[in-house]
């Protein structure tokens, strides 16, 4: 008989060993043992990863609880909906953030360590990110493992790649604090109405690979963003810091009176990226693919830029337009994070 066959079919399991048992996984998982036995004298030692994981799937120690199933009418707006269509939004709290994804997770675990509330992990993944699962253990926060089908539900989307933290919230600054906060030559993104959030994920990866340290964006629901943007921007959203912007002459006079022009990028415009001479602090407005730049924003424009092509198509998706536009800009002069 093997120890899990031991402990499993003891009689008092619930009440007697349960203590025992959970005593001894938590301690594996603290570094006090490389290895668990329950009971000496019965069956072969094992891997205590292994040996927690069915002893907690048998007892449910940290299996989240089933609920029961409901019907939903999936939302129309994947903004608000998530990626998974006909099921709710499952906000962890009004201070945290679901962040799924390999190495989005792994950026946060990098950078903000201690800002990890708990964590969702497929059992396929234990072994690969065993130290996050150790320290979990060592400082008292949850860890679930769960099958894919409880992580579809837990990150509304079937893109989580076996991986979802739940994290305390960035604080959010105001656009008056970052402007003070601003030293030398800069650039910012300003995104306008842009509410895909594979687009809005993209384009963070991209802002953190040149040097973007600011992106402005419009829309309440900003504040709030799926767990899909954190997964596609790849780790890029812990490198960009998102300020929610209102569409006001005062806050576009705001950022002209820090020294900031305002472009817009437009298929329509006569001047293009390659010839435009860009000041050495600039703001890059963005708008949604199909309805452009607001009009509020378009009155403020210093100037509108164009990216050429050979016009077979109108445009580029918005996302592509921001890598090429960037890449640009690093060609010419470089940009460094201030």
């Amino acid at each position: 008989m093997t120890c899990f066959e031991a402990i499993t079919d003891d009689f008092n399991l619930q009440s007697a060993t349960f203590g025992h048992v959970h005593g001894i996984v938590h301690r594996a998982l603290s570094g006090d043992a490389p290895a668990l036995t329950a009971a000496p004298d019965v069956g072969p030692r094992v891997p205590f990863v292994a040996f927690e994981m069915r002893i907690r799937d048998r007892l449910g120690v940290i299996r989240a609880p089933k609920r029961p199933k409901k019907d939903h009418e999936p939302a129309s707006d994947p903004w608000t909906a998530g990626s998974l269509k006909g099921r709710p939004r499952r906000a962890a709290s009004s201070s945290e953030v679901k962040i799924i994804g390999r190495n989005a997770v792994e950026a946060v675990e990098r950078m903000r360590r201690d800002d990890i509330v708990r964590v969702y992990i497929d059992e396929a993944l234990i072994s690969a990110f065993a130290p996050l699962l150790k320290w979990c253990a060592k400082t008292r926060r949850a860890y679930h493992v769960v099958p894919t089908e409880e992580l579809d539900r837990v990150t509304e989307s079937t893109h989580h790649e076996g991986l979802c933290a739940i994290v305390k919230r960035r604080p959010v600054r105001s656009l008056g604090e970052a402007l003070r906060r601003c030293r030398g030559p800069s650039t910012w993104l300003l995104l306008d109405g842009i509410r895909n959030p594979h687009n809005v994920g993209a384009i963070m990866r991209t802002a953190a690979h040149l040097g973007v340290p600011e992106v402005l964006v419009s829309g309440a629901s900003w504040l709030e963003p799926p767990p899909v943007v954190y997964r596609t921007a790849e780790g890029g959203a812990e490198h960009v810091e998102v300020l929610p912007f209102e569409r006001s002459p005062s806050a576009l006079r705001s950022l002209k009176s820090h020294g900031f022009a305002i472009l817009g990028m437009s298929s329509h415009a006569s001047a293009t990226l390659y010839d435009f001479p860009f000041p050495e602090r600039v703001l890059l407005a963005f708008g949604a693919e199909r309805e452009g730049l607001s009009p509020a924003l378009e009155a403020m424009l210093d100037a509108t830029v164009s990216i050429p092509g050979t016009g077979a198509v109108e445009s580029l998706n918005v996302s592509c337009a921001v890598a090429v536009t960037l890449a640009e800009l690093w060609r010419r002069r470089g940009l460094r994070v201030t």
